[in-house]
């Protein structure tokens, strides 16, 4: 892969120095552009069985916050570095699908409320492998049914979190 997330990585210190480190001007994609930076200068090893113990937010709206200025950061990453948006990541080659179909998920309803279920029931049967893979690490059962809900939650952020990209950039772009 060319850009992948944090978890259990290993850089050498060279390779940290020559990419500049962690960018710090960024809330939530920082680890996909450095990861982005390194993966120009050499392969990332992604091992997807690789176990990690992650902690996840402590509530829905901390976690929808999250996604927001993930998507975020992802637009103003894409507009500095246009080539990010098609680089291979741990989630495949098209890391945009989700947070566009959140998009469109936004504005569906001015399209057709046909058009809205449709992209609803896309959502949810792109990201079945994803509901499967968290049934099976999920200790309360009872939230399993909860998860496409959570998914369609997740990509209105991500949705929300491309338009408010697309005005920080613009806001950006005047200020010039």
């Amino acid at each position: 892969v060319q850009t992948a997330l944090f978890n259990n990585l290993a850089v050498k210190k060279e390779v940290f120095s020559q990419v500049g480190g962690i960018p710090e001007n960024y809330f939530a994609a920082d680890d996909l552009l450095f990861t982005y930076k390194v993966g120009k200068k050499g392969r990332i090893f992604w091992d997807k069985n690789n176990g990690v113990y992650h902690h996840f937010r402590n509530s829905l709206f901390a976690y929808l916050k999250q996604q927001l200025n993930y998507a975020t950061d992802g637009v103003l990453i894409s507009l500095e570095n246009p080539k990010f948006i098609t680089a291979p990541t741990h989630l495949g080659s098209l890391p945009w699908l989700q947070p566009l179909l959140g998009l469109l998920l936004f504005f569906g309803w001015l399209i057709d409320w046909r058009a809205e279920i449709g992209l609803l029931i896309l959502t949810i049967l792109i990201n079945l492998p994803f509901l499967f893979f968290l049934a099976r690490k999920m200790r309360d059962r009872g939230v399993i049914f909860l998860l496409p809900f959570y998914i369609l939650l997740r990509n209105l952020a991500w949705g929300a979190g491309l338009i408010k990209g697309g005005f920080l950039a613009i806001g950006r772009f005047l200020r010039r």
